[in-house]
């Protein structure tokens, strides 16, 4: 096995960890209230996958089959 020498050390920024108030960019919409987001199939029942994200972050995935 080959010894892996002279590994770049990432920069400071990649470092960097994120708070919520710094990756708005990188959200958009998503990190201010409540917020649902249907996916664009339908899964073998016909139904739509809805995710349900708030503060930005991701919490519950739900199936709504009322309009397909």
């Amino acid at each position: 096995m080959k010894k892996l020498n002279g590994m770049k050390s990432f920069s400071s920024l990649e470092n960097k960890k994120l708070d919520l108030d710094n990756s708005n960019a990188v959200l958009g919409s998503l990190a201010g209230g409540p917020q649902y987001i249907r996916s664009n199939f339908l899964d073998e029942n016909g139904c739509q996958d809805v995710d349900y994200y708030h503060g930005g972050k991701w919490r519950a995935r739900f199936y709504d089959c009322s309009g397909c």
